[in-house]
């Protein structure tokens, strides 16, 4: 995943990263404070089609509600029982700054990145929290992959290389 300085951020940035379609990184002192996903019209689409039957119900039983809602208030519109909807703030690009985002992630708000008047990205904080938490579960599975990669190069085998993965020339690796 690419990263990218918080300071760095700007429209052009924004339609970039959007036409490349990528999640990013941001950082903000060096720090990994937040992951970037860009809204595409397609990404909305599928979000859309994913949720169609919700969209449908929850329309459906905003009709029959007595009175008429005009609103929907994100802590009260689901039924008993289902998954509470996540809290977005909406901010424009100008107003992101790491103070900002620590907060937001403070109060585990998702915030939704505006550029003239549209959603061109949705932000989700980062904590040193959730990084930890993350590396603690993961830990394992790289210990895992570690031995057995050694003990596939005690016994001679061909190890794939990650240029190999991705494309570059083949790099045979092998035991000292």
């Amino acid at each position: 995943m690419r990263r990218v300085n918080i300071r760095d951020l700007n429209g052009d940035f924004f339609e970039e990263v959007a036409r490349a379609n990528e999640p990013v990184g941001i950082t903000n002192n060096r720090r990994l404070c937040a992951v970037l996903l860009p809204v595409t019209p397609e990404w909305v689409d599928q979000i859309i089609v994913d949720n169609l039957s919700r969209i449908r119900h929850s329309i459906e039983r905003g009709l029959k509600a007595d009175p008429p809602r005009t609103t929907v208030d994100a802590t009260t519109a689901n039924e008993p029982g289902e998954a509470e909807l996540p809290i977005i703030r909406r901010v424009k690009i100008r107003e992101l700054r790491g103070s900002l985002i620590e907060k937001a992630a403070a109060s585990r708000e998702t915030l939704g990145v505006m550029n003239d008047g549209r959603l061109c990205a949705v932000l989700i904080p980062v904590t040193a929290q959730w990084v930890d938490k993350l590396i603690d579960h993961s830990v394992s599975r790289i210990v895992h992959s570690v031995d057995q990669g050694e003990k596939a190069l005690e016994g001679g085998q061909d190890l794939v290389s990650l240029d190999e993965i991705f494309g570059a020339p083949r790099h045979r690796l092998t035991s000292t």
